[in-house]
């Protein structure tokens, strides 16, 4: 089951969806669906899994001690912490409450015993809130294999007992808060503040690295304080970038594409991402936000829906600039490689089109394959032979320029005619045919 990830474009009434991930439909494909199938490839991660405890974070408001939890309430939180270390399933299969079958497969699926500290106590209550009769959540920091995790747990009473139900923000103080980075505007739950935190600091740093690799203009060093810290930053904003991520009721993040170019993002809290969707919890945000930045910098204010009714030459260059870019900006951040589209593998090296297929602006045509395949191998071979600075002046040119011969040219140096020669001879001896 992977979780449901739209784009659109346009405003208003006027928008339109161009691609969804949990449906997609290969005759009306776009860019954005490439970008999405990296990270969309998947089912959901277990409710159950491992999941790093964050800093510490502001508390909001006091918390209750742990004596003010009904005693009820308590004895499931107790019941539910014994079972998770345990690896008691029949004992969760009473504590857990999930209505939807699918949900419920998906959050307990891979479920396996937490194990027990050889000293420490198992588990501690970290935070609590009962905002009604029969609705709270706990904050609970539990020992997992070999550390402590820490999660959020919701419970409901239900028929006289509390069970444990799926992830459920409503429950929390509706109290939001908003902050700006140099590059973001994130609004938020305050109980997510420390998850802001931490995104925040991945997205600036993609947005750094990505405007030191391709050259984005400088102006004099301007500092904000958000987040509990002072983020400094010599790139100004080319896109007005804003996270809302407060939706109590979608189950899907909708990212909205303005004709100005400036992009909305919204969604529920990350938390949702942080324990129920683990595997997702780098890319959810991390790639489309990277693309556009990509795609922004060879576009300029170009970027806009209008863009993607009619793509201009060379736009798969373009993703495909923006794909070794994010495998890039993974491995310099210690995650593991990116596993790339079937687009992009499978090159004919056996009847190899001509170069000019990158060129093509039909891509979602019955060569886009072909397409992006040769525009993979274009970038790689430019990366290795001509250096990375050459994979920036491409990225440079190929919006300028008028043809595929101007781009090669001027961000390689060699002559169209010797360079096409060259590359054919470098994918035969690199690349097989699937």
């Amino acid at each position: 089951m992977s979780p449901d990830l739209h784009w659109h474009v346009g405003e208003d009434a006027e928008q339109e969806t161009i691609a969804t991930a949990t449906s997609p439909r290969r005759s009306r494909r776009s860019w954005i669906a490439v970008l999405i199938v990296v990270v969309l490839g998947a089912g959901l991660g277990a409710m159950y899994r491992s999941i790093p405890e964050p800093p510490p974070r502001p508390t909001p408001s006091p918390s209750p001690t742990p004596s003010a939890i009904p005693a009820a309430l308590y004895q499931t939180i107790d019941r539910e912490a014994q079972a998770l270390a345990d690896g008691d399933r029949s004992t969760l299969d009473g504590i857990v409450d999930i209505p939807n079958f699918e949900r419920y497969q998906a959050l307990m699926g891979n479920f396996k015993a937490w194990g027990r500290p050889t000293a420490d106590a198992l588990y501690s209550i970290e935070d609590y809130r009962q905002v009604a009769d029969d609705k709270a959540w706990v904050e609970v920091r539990q020992f997992h294999t070999n550390r402590f995790v820490q999660e959020i747990r919701f419970y409901q009473l239900r028929n006289g007992e509390w069970r444990r139900i799926d992830f459920e923000p409503s429950f929390w103080s509706g109290q939001v808060e908003t902050a700006e980075t140099p590059h973001f505007r994130f609004t938020y739950f305050i109980e997510d503040q420390a998850l802001i935190g931490s995104l925040a600091a991945v997205l600036e740093a993609d947005y750094e690295q990505i405007c030191r690799d391709f050259a984005c203009l400088v102006a004099p060093e301007t500092c904000v304080a958000a987040l509990g810290q002072q983020w400094c930053s010599s790139f100004p904003r080319t896109i007005a970038t804003t996270l809302i991520l407060t939706n109590q009721t979608e189950q899907h993040n909708d990212f909205d594409l303005a004709a100005t170019g400036d992009l909305t993002v919204t969604g529920q809290s990350p938390r949702l991402l942080d324990q129920s969707m683990p595997i997702y919890r780098e890319h959810y945000f991390r790639n489309p936000l990277a693309g556009l930045h990509v795609l922004q910098l060879a576009y300029g204010n170009r970027l806009s829906p209008r863009l993607f009714e009619n793509p201009p030459a060379g736009h798969a260059l373009v993703i495909t600039i923006f794909f070794h870019e994010y495998d890039r900006l993974l491995k310099r951040t210690g995650s593991n490689p990116l596993e790339m589209p079937d687009e992009f593998k499978q090159l004919d090296t056996e009847s190899l089109p001509s170069l000019d297929v990158v060129w093509s602006t039909d891509i979602n045509g019955a060569n886009a394959a072909q397409m992006y395949a040769a525009a993979y191998s274009l970038v790689i071979y430019i990366d290795q032979e001509f250096g990375e600075q050459a994979v920036t002046r491409l990225l440079q040119a190929v919006a300028a320029s008028k043809s595929l011969t101007e781009t090669l040219e001027t961000s390689t140096g060699q002559p169209y005619a010797e360079f096409e020669k060259d590359w054919r001879a470098w994918v035969k001896a690199n690349f097989t045919t699937p």
